[in-house]
This record gives C-alpha cells, sequence and structure tokens, in this order.
C-alpha cells in the first residue's frame, strides 16, 4: 500500500518498522505517516488526522459444528481463543473479560483450540475465518460479523497538505482497482 501511495505522488520513502505499541501515537518529527492497519479511533484522532478510510476490517466467530453456538449472544461465560495482541484479542477482552479469553500465537493454534473443544469459540478476521472454514469440515462461521472497524493512514496533525495529497491518491487507487489488488494479495 505504501509503495502505491509514493508511486502516486512521486515522492521518496524511508520504511521504518515499528512495534505495535508504538502504533498508539505513530506520527512524530521524522514519520511523515503511519500504516498498519491503524483504526480510526476517537482516541487516535486527538493525536493525528487520518485520511479517508481505504478497507473495512470486519471480525467473524469461528465454532465447531454442532456446539450450539448460533449467534454472538451466545459466547456469553464462553470459552473464547484469539491470536494475542490482535484487534480480535482487544474486543474480546473489553466484552467478556480476561477468564473467558485464551490468546495463542497463531492463527493455526487457535483454531486447533477450537477443533479440540479445549475452546467454545475463535474470534478472527472474516477473510481468515471464511478460508478456514472452506478448508476445515469440523467448524462453521456465524453468519453475524463480530465486529468492523476502518483501516485508515496517520498524518500528523501540521501536515494538512499531505493528508489531501494521501486522500486523493487513496481516491484514485481505489478507482483503478489497486487497493483490491493490494488486499487480495495481502489480506485474503
Amino acid at each position: 500500500m505504501v509503495f502505491s501511495l509514493v508511486t502516486k505522488y512521486e515522492s521518496s520513502i524511508c520504511l521504518t518498522r515499528l512495534p505495535a505499541a508504538k502504533l498508539d501515537a505513530p506520527c512524530s518529527k521524522t514519520t511523515d505517516i503511519a500504516i498498519s492497519g491503524l483504526l480510526a479511533t476517537p482516541e487516535r484522532l486527538e493525536e493525528v488526522d487520518l485520511s479517508v478510510p481505504y478497507y473495512t476490517y470486519s471480525l467473524s466467530v469461528i465454532v465447531k459444528k454442532g456446539s450450539g453456538i448460533r449467534t454472538i449472544s451466545d459466547l456469553a461465560d464462553k470459552k473464547i481463543v484469539v491470536v494475542a495482541d490482535s484487534i480480535a484479542d482487544i474486543y474480546a477482552s473489553e466484552d467478556y473479560g480476561d477468564s473467558f479469553v485464551v490468546r495463542t500465537v497463531s492463527a493455526d493454534s487457535a483454531l486447533l483450540e477450537v477443533t479440540s473443544g479445549a475452546a467454545d469459540a475463535f474470534i478472527v478476521e472474516t477473510e481468515t475465518a471464511t478460508r478456514m472454514a472452506s478448508e476445515n469440515d469440523l467448524i462453521e462461521v456465524l453468519g453475524t460479523e463480530y465486529a468492523s472497524e476502518e483501516y485508515v493512514i496517520a498524518v500528523p496533525k501540521d501536515n494538512p497538505e499531505l493528508l489531501a495529497r494521501i486522500n486523493v491518491a487513496l481516491a484514485e487507487l481505489e478507482a483503478e482497482g489497486k487497493i483490491d489488488e493490494i488486499i487480495a494479495k495481502y489480506i485474503y
């Protein structure tokens, strides 16, 4: 995504990986933009300006077939597995409390928790849930999304020109189908 944006307005780029914890205050004097599945939250908007959304991230729930869990409300008092430090982890912890949330290191290990009966449900990104269910006859995805958020790009508040250029570039990339290509390649 970053390279597509840079190409749109012929700029140079220097990429720096930041730990996830740094994404709460993503822009500094040495950072022009932050892009890494950033969600548009009121708290983030106090710190930085945000681009137009370029992707809607949604979460779904995987359960073992025959579990009796049919809706999100059926998850109350159930053991829910998530990938540690993921958006699903944040939501599940807020909604159900740490005593009902089990954290694993990967989606594959979380799925194993459900198929083995060690956990009742697995909350994960919708495309991942759909793919996993298509590859595993033991599980199904609940018909209702658990949650959804929009991804944005963060820009320092003192740079409205850059924000405008990014929004124009995002609109052009969307019109050209490039955003869908990037998402299909890296998210699905």
